[in-house]
């Protein structure tokens, strides 16, 4: 050791040679370099789509709506409150529904009034024949005065009680229609009376013709027999000329007078088949307007009827019931008095047992990286990052098209992922349905090289791209 100590000079040179330094540093420049690339273009890097979302309860939050809307009358439950399934939440003023019932009810007996008198009209003219059409009523006989033919008594009637109003109104409607079955018959006899006196004048003016019309048969018979007596007598010269001119010249009256005879019995008969034909025009006229109205009648009964079935349904469910067990939220209706709009969704039910899921979207230029069965890292950002971690899942659902945000305008992807919670319940305790989160969606591996590649490859496909 003395004389290796011996032999060094601490005063000696040290080559300081740059060249032969700048070739080591550029050694090992070249090797990180080489070591880098390779780094860069072979190890895979984890990629991720960063997508803001929501906790919600699996198959969405149960909504709270009312067909016909109505006035609240009494509110049962209120924002947050768990409600057990069938318990009411809203109870809404029958009021509404019942006049609206109480009025499609008296339309509906209205309508069968007339549907009865209608009907009476259709048996009569059915059940008469030509001779017995035109009848006189008989107010002091049955219910019209027809025999069997009669409208619907107030008890054949949809059934009411004895302290309904509607009890009243369907006597009233009844009676008026008795009245107007009087009317319309009395008024339908009263023309076909008419016509049928006409008728029968005719008639008779036709039978005096046609006696008329005998006798001047016999007074020709007469006149020709007595001008060929006449004529005999006149060419033996024992009657003179004159006479027999008389003669032939009653001849000719009379044989004008058969021939007007003939014309008009021919003219009365004309007149009674045109008389005969207004009388069948006015019943067929009368069952026309019969049927139309019956027709018109039972169509309007029918969708009275529907309309009826559901005013019943709906006066049966003024109650808002809780679908299943859950606490209420985005509960609207808080105001006794106020009212409820048809079809409006009033609050939404977040059941107990669904389990909670993440949503969220996806802008649509990384909607290609994701698909169903990606693994997804969830921070709920409620919760401390730092105490706790983030909850693992899978994207279970991915839209098929694209959704635009009313209030911004911007489009984009929903997607879903199921939360894994399994032996994390202090977790499970501390979140709930709607509070924020960000998914990060995994998606393939990426080289780092690809990174920094994939912004210049697509400035130059754009750039050649052939227009």
């Amino acid at each position: 050791m003395t004389s290796e100590a011996q032999t060094i000079d601490p005063f000696a040179e040290v080559s300081t040679d740059a060249s032969r330094l700048a070739g080591r540093l550029g050694r090992g420049f070249l090797i990180a370099l080489g070591v880098f690339g390779a780094w860069a273009m072979v190890v895979p890097l984890d990629s991720a789509v960063i997508a803001p979302g929501t906790l919600m309860s699996e198959g969405r939050n149960l909504v709270l709506q009312h067909v016909t809307g109505g006035v609240i009358k009494s509110i049962r439950a209120h924002e947050g409150d768990l409600v057990r399934a069938g318990e009411v939440v809203l109870e809404l003023e029958p009021l509404v529904d019942r006049a609206r019932l109480s009025k499609l009810k008296a339309r509906q007996a209205a309508l069968e009034a007339i549907e009865s008198r209608l009907q009476a009209e259709k048996s009569l003219e059915t059940q008469s024949d030509a001779g017995d059409r035109a009848l006189v009523l008989n107010a002091s006989a049955s219910p019209l005065g027809i025999g069997d033919l009669r409208l619907r008594s107030a008890d054949e009637l949809p059934a009411t009680t004895s302290d309904d109003p509607m009890n009243e109104i369907v006597r009233l409607l009844q009676q008026e229609q008795e009245r107007e079955f009087e009317r319309g018959r009395s008024a339908v006899s009263a023309q076909i009376e008419a016509l049928r006196n006409r008728a029968e004048g005719e008639r008779r003016r036709r039978d005096g013709l046609v006696d008329q019309a005998a006798d001047s048969a016999r007074q020709l018979d007469l006149l020709t027999r007595q001008i060929e007596n006449a004529r005999s007598l006149t060419n033996a010269g024992h009657l003179p000329k004159r006479e027999l001119w008389d003669l032939e010249s009653r001849l000719l009256q009379q044989q004008s007078l058969d021939a007007k005879l003939a014309s008009d019995a021919a003219a009365s008969e004309r007149a009674i088949a045109e008389i005969e034909a207004e009388m069948e025009r006015v019943r067929m006229t009368d069952a026309k307007e019969n049927s139309q109205q019956l027709t018109d009648v039972l169509s309007e009964l029918g969708q009275i009827r529907d309309e009826i079935a559901a005013a019943e349904q709906s006066l049966s469910q003024t109650a808002i019931v809780a679908p299943e067990s859950g606490h209420l939220v985005h509960f609207t209706a808080n105001t006794p008095g106020g009212v409820v709009p048809p079809g409006k969704t009033i609050g939404e039910i977040v059941p107990d047992e669904a389990r909670l899921v993440a949503r969220g979207r996806v802008s649509i230029q990384d909607i290609t990286a994701v698909r169903v069965g990606y693994e997804t890292e969830v921070k709920v950002t409620a919760l401390h990052a730092r105490t706790e971690d983030p909850i693992l899942g899978k994207v279970s659902f991915v839209a098929q098209d694209s959704t635009v945000d009313e209030r911004t305008g911007e489009r984009y992807f929903e997607v879903e992922a199921s939360l894994d919670l399994d032996g994390r319940e202090a977790t499970r305790n501390m979140i709930q349905a709607g509070m924020g989160v960000e998914m990060f969606i995994k998606g393939e591996p990426r080289t780092f090289a690809s990174y920094l590649t994939q912004p210049l490859t697509d400035a130059l496909g754009r750039t050649f791209r052939e227009h």
